[in-house]
């Protein structure tokens, strides 16, 4: 076949130039004579590969020559330890190992591009070296190739190792609950080969809200020795209690097995700071009597490193009580008394006081209880039986008087109270005195001053030391002589 091509430049000799004379250049006289030229390339763009990993390679067909090629075809030669997973453009594995393509006419300074997918089995050796080759023919309808050296072209890849590696630490270690923290999530591949296909997991503490970032961070292909960085800042929840723990955790994977598994998987822990409030209560006394007033003191605490807000504190006054007066000026609903809502700064105390008056029945327990909580804003409170204060009082009788009246024949004893339960009858002094000589438990000197005060005529008698015994003896022999000397 013949061709020329060529232009006689009478445009820019004459100067009288058409639209097509301007449009070509002059490049003289050229004649292509010959036959139909084709080449291949082969490439993945890899030079290492993962085992377990898949790859896609890139097979260029081009016939370089002014010669139509009719009967084209391209193959691909694979190494063992690799198979098809597919190929583009109707590419079929024509025999064991070779995938083929069928292409037909190639018209001259055409060109075709294919691609194979394969896998390399998971059991490749590391080390172990995967060529690729791709090949070209045509029919020879139109003569020999040429240079049939660019008809066949090797990709060759080594099999190397994934080591991914993953940390997440959010560089501190206590949290307030219902707070903000920023766990970064680092990542880098140890290994010799890319690991394709490489995920970032990260499992957040239960009820925490994502506030920025993303859990799941999708890498595609890490090169052997990249590495990369992220970020996720979360509101924690606040049902955490103080003491809890709040733990993240991050799992870095990829298509290829890895050669050290145990560092696929990085937690961090964080203790929970929770608010812990405390209350307690006293008037300072185990008895009072009906009419008296008391005053309950009341101290509430936040015993937490964590701000205590809507914080209230009620006070449900017991039947037998009548408010007087409060501090802090509370709100009665009922006959509770209520105060807030408060603001307690990590460890502020508050004190507030309740003053009453007894009006209950002696002998009744007086039993006033005080309750503090918040609105859980920075967690649930980590002890709940120090948010109760319970104060017990017994309301005593009140305390008898009595008024002697003496006469020269005898002592009236009047005695009052101001309750039923002290109106009870008051033995007289003298039964008092004799029962009381009678079980042992007065001395001779207190029996004597008490029978001289009753008027007995014995009673200025006895000595300091003397006996009940002897007093009465004393006493009957006195009355014999006096009976003798009458009669």
């Amino acid at each position: 076949m013949l061709v020329i091509v060529g232009d006689d430049d009478s445009c820019s000799q004459t100067g009288d130039c058409d639209a097509t004379s301007e449009h070509f250049a002059w490049i003289g006289a050229t004649i292509a004579e010959g036959n139909p030229d084709l080449a291949v390339t082969i490439d993945d763009g890899l030079d290492t590969v993962a085992r377990g990993s898949t790859i896609t390679t890139t097979v260029d067909v081009e016939n370089v020559s002014k010669i139509d090629a009719t009967g084209a075809a391209a193959s691909v030669a694979l190494p063992a330890g690799v198979h098809v997973v597919s190929a583009s453009d109707g590419g079929t594995e024509s025999s064991p190992g070779v995938v083929t393509w069928p292409i037909g006419g190639l018209d001259a300074l055409d060109g075709r591009s294919f691609t194979l997918t394969v896998q390399v089995d998971a059991a490749a050796p590391p080390g172990a070296s995967l060529g690729f080759v791709a090949s070209v023919t045509d029919d020879g309808t139109n003569g020999d190739d040429p240079t049939p050296a660019d008809n066949t072209a090797t990709d060759t890849d080594r099999v190397g190792t994934v080591d991914l590696v993953v940390a997440i630490d959010d560089g501190v270690d206590r949290v307030a609950a219902g707070g903000e923290t920023t766990w970064t999530i680092d990542w880098a591949n140890l290994g010799s080969a890319a690991a394709p296909g490489t995920t970032i997991t990260i499992a957040l503490p239960p009820g925490a809200t994502l506030l920025d970032g993303s859990t799941t961070i999708s890498i595609g292909s890490l090169g052997a020795g990249e590495t990369g960085t992220a970020t996720v800042t979360v509101r924690l929840p606040n049902s955490l209690t103080n003491g809890s723990t709040a733990e993240a955790t991050a799992t870095i994977g990829s298509e290829a097995p890895d050669e050290n598994p145990t560092d696929n998987e990085a937690s961090d822990s964080d203790d929970i700071d929770g608010v812990d409030l405390t209350i307690w209560k006293t008037d300072g006394r185990s008895t009072a009597t009906v009419g008296s007033t008391v005053t309950y003191d009341i101290t509430v605490a936040n015993d937490s490193a964590v701000p205590a807000t809507g914080v209230h504190v009620s006070d449900d006054l017991p039947a037998q009580l009548s408010l007087v007066t409060a501090s802090d000026a509370p709100t009665m609903v009922g006959r509770t008394l209520v105060w807030g809502p408060l603001a307690l700064a990590p460890g502020e105390s508050r004190a507030l006081s309740v003053t009453a008056t007894v009006n209950g029945a002696p002998g009744d327990d007086v039993t006033n209880a005080a309750v503090v909580a918040d609105d859980g804003a920075h967690g649930v409170d980590a002890d709940f039986a120090d948010n109760v204060a319970t104060d017990l009082t017994r309301i005593a009788a009140v305390p008898a008087t009595t008024t002697t009246t003496t006469t020269p024949r005898r002592t009236t004893t009047t005695t009052s109270a101001s309750s039923a339960a002290a109106r009870q009858a008051v033995p007289g002094r003298r039964g008092a005195l004799a029962a009381a000589a009678g079980n042992g438990q007065l001395d001779g000197a207190i029996i004597a001053g008490s029978l001289a005060r009753t008027g007995g005529a014995v009673g200025g008698l006895v000595a300091a030391g003397g006996a009940l015994v002897g007093l009465g003896l004393a006493a009957r022999r006195r009355s014999r002589r006096t009976a003798a000397t009458r009669r």
